[in-house]
C-alpha cells in the first residue's frame, strides 16, 4: 500500500474516531451531573491517551498521564487538537518510520508510525465499547459509534 493511500485511510479512520469522540463528549456535557465518575475518566482517559501518542509520534516532551482526569467540558477542546494533531501527522510524518519512545512504566520501545495511529484508533474503540456497557448498566443510552454506520457521512 502506498503511503498516500494508507493515510487517507488513516485520515477517514480518525474522522470516525473524531466524530465519535465529539459526539461522546457532547452526550457527556448534557448529562454532567447525573455521569458517573467511572465513565468521564475512561473519556478522558481515551483523550489523554491520543494526545500522548501524538507527541510520542511527534518527538514531543509532556506530563501527562494516561488516567490523568480533567473538567469533562475540556474535553470538546482536546478532541480538537488531538484531531488536528493528527491529520499534521498524518500529512507529514512517514507512516512506514520507526519511532523510540518510553511508556508510562519507563519502559522503552519501538514502534512504526502506523501501527501506533492503529492502535490509537482501536484503544478508544475499546474504550468506548466501556463506556456503552457502563451507560447501560447506569440507565443511559449509549450513542451510536457503528464506523459503518457514521463513515459514509463523513467522507
Amino acid at each position: 500500500m502506498k503511503n498516500s493511500i494508507l493515510s487517507e485511510h488513516f485520515k477517514n479512520l480518525f474522522k470516525y474516531n473524531n466524530s465519535i469522540n465529539q459526539l461522546l463528549a457532547e452526550y457527556l456535557l448534557s448529562h454532567t451531573d447525573q455521569m458517573p465518575e467511572r465513565i468521564i475518566l475512561l473519556a478522558c482517559h481515551i483523550s489523554n491517551a491520543h494526545f500522548i501518542w501524538n507527541s510520542r509520534i511527534m518527538g514531543k516532551s509532556i506530563d501527562t498521564k494516561p488516567w490523568d482526569s480533567f473538567p469533562i467540558s475540556e474535553l470538546l477542546e482536546r478532541e480538537k487538537e488531538n484531531m488536528e494533531c493528527t491529520m499534521k501527522i498524518l500529512d507529514e510524518v512517514d507512516l512506514e518510520a520507526i519511532k523510540s519512545y518510553t511508556n508510562s512504566l519507563g519502559n522503552s520501545y519501538k514502534s512504526k508510525v502506523s501501527d501506533i495511529l492503529t492502535h490509537i484508533v482501536n484503544h478508544g474503540t475499546y474504550h468506548r465499547g466501556q463506556i456503552a456497557l457502563l451507560l447501560r448498566e447506569n440507565g443511559f443510552k449509549p450513542i451510536p459509534s457503528d464506523y459503518i454506520h457514521l463513515i459514509k457521512d463523513l467522507i
